[in-house]
């Protein structure tokens, strides 16, 4: 009986001891990760990925990220034509730097010959996935790069035109409201055409009396009489 005991301790000690050691390899094995490694994104610890450019007379001089966890590319314009927007891709993913998606006559975004560096959160891009410029937008109204990509590019641009306030846009291409006639100046012309040029060039002293004092009479207020009736 006792050597019976002494087996079931035995065992259970054993059990416990396989049962803890699998829990210590398994742990080791498969350590847990950030959540963005998990969804397969940069971390701000992580290298960045090669960055190419695929438009002639762009150049990708720099690239890395910062400690905030930003990517910065710093690209030089050699096109000798000044540039408003840029358009950039890894893997499914695009974001882009355009003035034009803000802006009706968009200001310049590269002056030619110039250098630029664009940020983006690197918690948006693909961790093993090439960083391309793939497109690019002239103030010249020519553009260059992907045509699906600056097919979007138009259409964001067109989406905020539409948000932005029609009135303000309205003065940006027709110009400041001409004054309107008064009151005055129109019963005098429509007087003037109603007798004709002829009496005006006799009287032209009283015709311009007349819109004096129609004028006069529209713009001082009545006061009441101070008379009161008699009861």
């Amino acid at each position: 009986m006792k050597m019976s005991r002494f087996r079931l301790v035995a065992i259970l000690m054993l059990v416990f001891a396989v049962i803890a050691f699998g829990a210590a390899v398994g742990a080791r094995k498969w350590p847990r990760t950030p959540g963005a490694q998990e969804k397969g994104r940069l971390t701000a610890t992580d290298s960045l990925p090669p960055v190419t450019s695929q438009i002639q007379g762009i150049e990708v001089v720099s690239s890395f990220i910062d400690p905030d966890g930003n990517a910065n590319i710093t690209v030089i314009n050699k096109t000798g034509r000044t540039i408003i927007g840029l358009g950039f891709a890894s893997g499914n993913i695009t974001f882009t730097d355009d003035n034009g998606i803000a802006q009706d006559k968009p200001l310049p975004l590269i002056a030619p010959y110039g250098s630029y560096t664009i940020q983006q959160s690197v918690s948006n891009l693909p961790a093993d996935e090439p960083i391309r410029l793939s497109a690019v937008l002239y103030d010249d109204g020519s553009e260059d790069g992907d045509v699906v990509q600056r097919k979007n590019i138009h259409k964001e641009r067109d989406r905020q035109k539409e948000k932005r306030p029609g009135i303000e846009s309205h003065q940006r291409f027709q110009g400041p409201a001409e004054p309107k006639e008064s009151a005055g100046v129109r019963f005098g012309l429509r007087f003037r055409a109603k007798r004709g040029a002829g009496p005006f060039k006799k009287n032209r002293l009283q015709a311009l009396a007349l819109v004096v004092k129609l004028e006069w009479a529209m713009k001082v207020p009545r006061w009441p009489s101070s008379r009161q009736p008699v009861s």
